[in-house]
Parts: structure tokens; sequence; C-alpha cells
């Protein structure tokens, strides 16, 4: 077949394009304008390793070709195209499949592979993927585990000790007095919920359930006043 163009002014218009291109594309996407990023990316990456394959080529056309070396530009450009591509968005696996059926040649296989794995052990160490740049700037929760997130909290991490005002003991009644300092207690900045307990059948107390500082005063307010000097268990609604 005829013998590639790996001329100067290829070249010039080569890397002029990749340049011009890549600005675009900072652009493009940073403005969240729906121009896509992954043909730029292949076209960005295509123009790179084609000129690469151009340089290649030159180099062992002015070493006097005493080498049998079959050098073609093109699977330069395509090699390029996914190793640019996996860069942007560090797809490994996926990208692979997706190229070979593209170009539907399997000796393309292995240089797609090492292409691609070498694009996301350069990258990984040097800076996140673009979409997970995007999405942090964003302030999108990644979805990899974190190494500095601490997966391992319970819930007495995070909780407070119950003071004696924030419990109620269900098992006898209470006058309605002390039913009411319980109910009040929530402006001395104590938690908003009681704690419903019973003896429990161990040596410790059975949470019966939890109530609302405001829903016991609602309560104790709708009570009949006949009911002030009587004893009044908690309310049966504490769930």
């Amino acid at each position: 077949g005829a013998a590639p163009d790996v001329g100067n002014a290829t070249c010039a218009m080569l890397l002029l394009v990749m340049a011009l291109r890549a600005v675009q594309t900072s652009y493009t996407f940073g403005a969240a304008i729906p121009s896509g990023l992954f043909i730029p990316s292949l076209f960005i990456g295509a123009a790179l390793g084609r000129l690469v394959g151009n340089l290649v080529h030159r180099l062992h056309d002015a070493s006097g070709g005493g080498h049998q070396v079959h050098i073609e530009p093109g699977m330069f450009a395509m090699v390029g195209a996914v190793a640019m591509l996996s860069g942007f968005c560090r797809m490994t696996v996926s990208l692979v499949v997706i190229m070979f059926e593209l170009t539907g040649q399997l000796p393309y296989l292995v240089p797609f592979m090492c292409a691609t794995l070498a694009a996301k052990l350069v990258g990984d160490p040097l800076s996140p993927s673009i979409y997970d740049g995007h999405a942090k700037l964003g302030g999108i929760a990644p979805i990899e585990e974190q190494a500095d997130l601490r997966l391992e909290m319970v819930a007495a991490d995070l909780a407070t000790p119950l003071r004696p005002c924030d419990v109620v003991d269900c098992s006898e009644a209470l006058p309605r007095e002390a039913l009411e300092a319980l109910a009040r207690a929530e402006a001395a900045a104590g938690p908003v919920v009681l704690v419903v307990t019973r003896p429990g059948a161990n040596s410790g107390d059975d949470v019966a359930g939890v109530i609302p500082r405001p829903s016991l005063q609602r309560w104790l307010e709708g009570l009949d006043p006949v009911v002030a000097a009587c004893s009044v268990s908690p309310p049966s609604s504490a769930t």
C-alpha cells in the first residue's frame, strides 16, 4: 500500500489539533456544557498517538531501515486513544472490550491492555480520575472506600450518656408532679426524648420505648385536673 504521510506538515497539524482540542475540552467540561468527554479524549489520544507513530516511522527511515520492521502509525493512534481515555476516566477492562469491539482486530488486544494498564498505574498516584475530581468539586460523596474514612464506628462513639432525669421507670406509677418535672427538664439543655425502662430479667433494665418531652407535656396538659393529686403511670403511647 501507499506509505503513510509522516511529513513535517502532518506532524505540525497533529500537534496543533491535539492542543486545540485539549483546551476546548477543558473549557466545555468545566463549564458543565453537554459536549461529552468520551470522544474528545479519544480524539486527543489518537492525535498524540499518531504523532508518536509518525516520529517512530521517521526514526526508522532515518536509521537506514536495515531491520525488517513494519511500523504502522495508525496503530499508534489507536493505542494512544485508548491510553488517553484510560487516563481520563481510569477504565481498564471495559475500555479494552469497547475498543476491541470498535476495531475488531485481535492483534490490537494486547497493546490495548498494556496501554490501559500503564495509563492507570501512572495516573492513580498523580490525581483522581476526571469524574471523581468533578464529583468532589460538586460535593458528591465518592463511591470507592476512602482510606481516611472510619467505618468501624459504633453507636457508643456518637451517643451521649443518659442522665437520671432522662429515664422514666414504668414499672410503677409516678406522681403527676414528677412527670411534669421530667417534661419541663428540656429547658436544662437535656435530650428532647425520654427513655422508658422497666426492670429486666438480668441485672440491668430493659428499654420499653421512648417518648418526646413535648408529647409528655401535651399529655399531661390534657389530663383532668381532678387527677392532679393522684399517681399516674407514664403514657401508654410511649414506644
